[in-house]
């Protein structure tokens, strides 16, 4: 039966080799020829240090089996070595440290509550599990210590005197801790008063539980309480499975090490963490969550933070790589990858790690309570339902705010602050309301014709003299408001107040028809604008490297309404190949603010590309081979002393709307309309450019390329044109 061991020869008492066996006897010497019967016994009889072999079989014990010195006990394997009891690990004298190393065999019971498989009653000790099954019979009868069935626990002092088990290092190697029903705890250690010092290491090891907490089962894989400089690690494929709380540290300790690497975590709550000041290091890892509860109370995450009357979890430190947070909802609480409910406590968070929840109702994949700092590399994945990638939202020094399930989510989930960059990625996006902008933020879209948002924004600027901060990248805004014949048009994008605005790479879809024409003394109401500088409107505007398509009459691409420091379009296209009336490029209603129009092009098929009407005391600048083709490059409309400078290759069109004396106009025209409102003292300088017509098809009316009406009064006049 020993075949498989080394001979021993010592027979007596204070031997460092025994042996039992089920066909044995406590009155053998313990020998190879003469094994003992119990493990007890062997204990007994072996000196410290000394090993004890176990052959195959089941050893039952009625009294747990008490462990006073240092020792190995070496099973067969742990399928079929098994030992029905409970080991205490308990001695007089403490001071010095004791090994206890446990190989190939399995300990099973049910023990009495608030009892594990093994108990350490004392301080300075080493347990090491080797090729060890633990398998606990009992299921717990409610939360707490005591009514909690176990499978290692470290108690807080032991039973006989008040010492404090400190120093105790458990270590498990190949081996498994697995728990029948609920209300249970794989490892728990406890300083009770005063706090202790205590490690546990699983190698390529696991902490299992038979039933998945789904009715209130509260459990733990490892319990830590009263720890002071304690650690935690997982290591080599190692797991804890099924648990409440797969690693639960309460509110009484501090300064603790946890090491998760290359392990897998699933559980309601990977880690709920209610102490301070403790480090943790997560590589390569997956932890994961499963929430079956009903909504209401219930609402977790897979990291969690956890607080109650006061900040419990306070100035805790993630370094998270390469690692899986997945939140699961299996029923209607919410489920999140991480939620933090104390403050300052930073997470460094990369290379490749993925934020995934499965349900977009979630609305964030942070639940964060108060101020605390994400700090996430450009390889940090988040995603949502099907996979797809969720909104993202950035502060000011590149640290992760929020990540968003939709839209919903982004407004009334994340508070955004100044300075935010809300990222889009590819996919469509409809704003349930005008999306208000009312603090510097930039939005970045994955690309223009990856990223759409159906709506509109409202850009509400300062009302002193710092302007609001708002750029717009990268994304296509696809608006089909419903049709109006009186009130307010909503346009795509609104300016009031000081805001500097930048739209840079961007489609601009202006769906609806206004209802207005170009004497409408209310342009900015009337037509459906895709961008609206407001009346009180100051700033600037920048808009390059963009599209901005006219499907429908009654409409402007920018109308500019108020009195701006400087409004540019640059490398920037407005088309509309609409037949019929009133579309305008750009309409200038307002004095004083100077207009760039820079390597562009407006092609138009009906109105005025460039309309000032009722503007002027301003300089508009057409350059670098900017192309202006409509019935009307450009209409000084009741405008006076504007300054207009064409140069740089730029090509000024006029073009024949229909057959007809409509089709009698100009590239360039000024002209009054029998009012009190002349167009006088506007100068025009064309230089290094050409102005010209272009004829659908048949000239049937005369056109010219520029052209200063006098059919109405009062008459134009003192304005030049320099060539």
């Amino acid at each position: 039966m020993f075949a498989v061991f080394m001979v021993a020869t010592s027979v007596g008492w204070g031997q460092t080799d025994l042996y039992v066996s089920t066909s044995g006897s406590d009155g053998n010497g313990g020998g190879v020829e003469a094994p003992l019967a119990t493990i007890a016994k062997a204990i007994e009889k072996a000196a410290d240090g000394a090993t004890i072999r176990v052959a195959e079989g089941i050893y039952p014990q009625v009294s747990p089996i008490v462990i006073p010195k240092s020792i190995t006990i070496i099973g067969s394997d742990s399928t079929n070595c098994i030992i029905e009891g409970q080991l205490d690990i308990q001695r007089d004298e403490e001071e010095s440290v004791i090994n206890v190393n446990l190989r190939n065999l399995q300990i099973t019971k049910a023990t009495t509550l608030s009892q594990g498989l093994i108990n350490v009653m004392s301080k300075n000790v080493n347990l090491n599990l080797s090729g060890v099954h633990l398998h606990q019979l009992t299921a717990g009868s409610g939360d707490g210590w005591g009514k909690s069935s176990m499978g290692i626990v470290n108690l807080g002092k032991s039973y006989d005197s008040n010492s404090i088990c400190d120093n105790v290092n458990v270590s498990l190697t190949n081996s498994c801790i697995y728990l029948e029903g609920s209300y249970n705890r794989g490892f728990s250690s406890f300083g009770n008063t005063t706090k202790v010092k205590n490690t546990i290491v699983l190698d390529n090891s696991h902490i299992l539980s038979a039933v998945y907490p789904k009715n209130g089962t509260y459990s733990r894989g490892i319990s830590f309480s009263n720890m002071n400089g304690s650690s935690i690690e997982m290591k080599n494929n190692s797991t804890i499975k099924g648990f409440y709380y797969a690693i639960n540290v309460t509110a009484l300790n501090d300064n603790l090490s946890i090491s998760i690497v290359d392990s897998k975590i699933d559980s309601w709550a990977a880690l709920n963490i209610w102490s301070s000041n403790n480090k943790f290091k997560i590589a390569n890892s997956t932890l994961e969550s499963h929430n079956y509860q009903l909504k209401g109370s219930n609402d977790f995450a897979t990291i969690v933070l956890n607080k109650d009357e006061e900040d419990n979890a306070i100035n805790n430190s993630f370094d998270i790589k390469n690692t899986n947070l997945f939140a699961f909802m299996e029923s209607t609480a919410l489920q999140y990858p991480i939620s933090v409910r104390s403050t300052g406590n930073t997470f460094n968070i990369g290379e490749g790690s993925v934020l995934k929840v499965n349900k977009n109702n979630v609305g964030v994949l942070i639940q964060d309570y108060k101020t605390n700092t994400f700090n996430c590399d450009n390889t940090v994945k988040y995603q949502i339902a099907d996979e797809k990638s969720a909104i993202t939202v950035f502060n000011q020094d590149g640290s992760l705010r929020n990540a968003a399930c939709d839209m919903s989510g982004l407004l009334s989930e994340v508070d955004l602050t100044d300075q935010n960059r809300i990222v889009f990625p590819e996919g469509e996006y409809t704003l349930p309301m005008t999306l208000p902008l009312d603090k510097s933020i930039t939005i970045q879209g994955a690309g223009q014709d990856k990223t759409i948002i159906k709506g509109a924004i409202l850009v509400n600027g300062s009302a002193n003299n710092t302007a609001t901060d708002v750029k717009i990248k990268g994304l296509s805004i696809d608006y089909t408001p419903t049709k109006v014949t009186s009130g307010k048009c909503t346009p795509i994008i609104e300016v009031t107040g000081n805001a500097d605005l930048l739209i840079d790479n961007c489609i601009m879809n202006n769906n609806t028809q206004g209802y207005g024409d170009r004497k409408n003394p209310n342009p900015a109401e009337a037509l459906q604008n895709a961008i609206l500088l407001g009346a009180t409107a100051k700033g600037t505007v920048r808009v390059e490297n963009t599209t901005i398509n006219l499907a429908a009459n009654a409409q402007s691409g920018v109308l500019i309404d108020g009195e701006l420091t400087d409004v540019s379009l640059v490398n920037t296209k407005i088309e509309g190949q609409v037949n019929g009336s009133n579309q305008f490029g750009v309409y200038i209603h307002h004095k004083k603010t100077p207009v760039t129009v820079d390597s562009t092009t407006i092609l138009l098929n009906n109105h005025y590309c460039i309309y000032a009407n009722n503007a002027g005391d301003q300089k508009l600048t057409i350059k670098n081979k900017s192309n202006i083709v409509g019935y009307g490059a450009l209409y000084l409309y009741e405008t006076s002393d504007m300054n207009v400078h064409v140069s740089g290759g730029s090509i000024l069109t006029g073009k024949t709307k229909n057959k007809g004396v409509s089709d009698s106009f100009a590239a360039i025209a000024i002209s009054t309309n029998n009012s009190t409102v002349g167009a006088s003292n506007n100068e025009i300088v064309i230089e290094d450019s050409y102005i010209g017509n272009k004829f659908a098809e048949q000239e049937t009316m005369a056109m010219t390329p520029i052209k200063i009406n006098g059919s109405f009064t009062p008459i134009p006049c003192d304005n030049k044109i320099i060539l």
